[in-house]
């Protein structure tokens, strides 16, 4: 959802993420994120903005499910993060001109000449708080390396000491001569 610097006055404006306006606006959060991520539903929400000394202030507090794979046993999962930026939004004046950019812990954005997308900053405050290696749960076993299907389940039949890697055998050997 687009918002033009203009429309924001000191009163602020208070913008519901669940609405139909905000979900219409033409872009949406999930277009923005990784190809194996999804909203499982819409998020759910408020963002207020305000003008203050000329700047933009954008807060928000925004829940969102979503939909992720996990990186040991490769099942699908769902998440839930809530999400509450808080930045400062600048108007951009000119490509070569960035301002104070230079600080990586700044938390101002820059919008364009116009105007600022809320939906681009909600995605990227979301990509933030996905997890590099999702994980379905903290004691995931993962996949067996012999039949493929997730370690100690029903359909999972092999035992740990069945078939072990022929990579390996020359080091099992070694490990029971050394210890008779």
């Amino acid at each position: 959802m687009k918002i033009r610097f203009d429309d924001v006055t000191e009163d602020g404006l208070e913008i519901d993420v669940a609405s139909s306006e905000f979900q219409e606006s033409g872009s949406s959060v999930g277009s923005y994120l990784p190809e194996d991520v999804s909203l499982e539903k819409c998020m759910s929400g408020h963002v207020w903005v305000v003008l203050s000394e000329g700047e933009v202030l954008l807060s928000a507090k925004v829940t969102a499910t979503v939909q992720l794979t996990c990186a040991r046993c490769l099942s699908v999962y769902n998440r839930e993060f809530e999400l509450t930026p808080s930045v400062v939004i600048r108007r951009r004046i000119s490509d070569d001109l960035l301002g104070e950019a230079d600080d990586p812990d700044s938390s101002i954005v820059y919008g364009d000449e116009d105007g600022f997308d809320v939906t681009v900053i909600l995605a990227q405050e979301l990509m933030l708080e996905l997890p590099m290696k999702p994980l379905c749960s903290n004691n995931c076993p993962g996949l067996c390396t012999l039949c493929g299907r997730i370690k100690n389940s029903p359909d999972c039949t092999c035992s740990s000491k069945q078939g072990i890697d022929p990579r390996w055998q020359v080091l099992e050997e070694l490990k029971k001569r050394t210890s008779q």
